[in-house]
């Protein structure tokens, strides 16, 4: 896989279905800073937004007090149902 914000060099990633000539948008964990790929990271959804972690052990500590992580919007990935 190619870093984030970058063309890859196949047009289709068959284990995933998704077309990757199109770029992924960076994706931070809104909790350790780490950069996540979105499609194996943990996932939290709150108030129809879902934000990625790095791994489950950030997602609980999210889980536990997301007013704290997403007073800024920071680590946000807007994906609103």
């Amino acid at each position: 896989m190619t870093g984030r914000g970058m063309s890859a060099a196949s047009e289709k990633d068959p284990e995933r279905n998704v077309d990757m000539t199109e770029t992924i948008p960076a994706i931070t964990d809104p909790v350790c800073g780490m950069a996540v790929d979105p499609f194996d990271a943990a996932k939290v959804e709150v108030d129809g937004r879902i934000y990625f972690f790095c791994d489950p052990s950030c997602a609980d500590i999210f889980r536990d007090e997301p007013a704290r992580w997403t007073e800024d919007g920071s680590g946000a990935f807007v994906h609103e149902h």
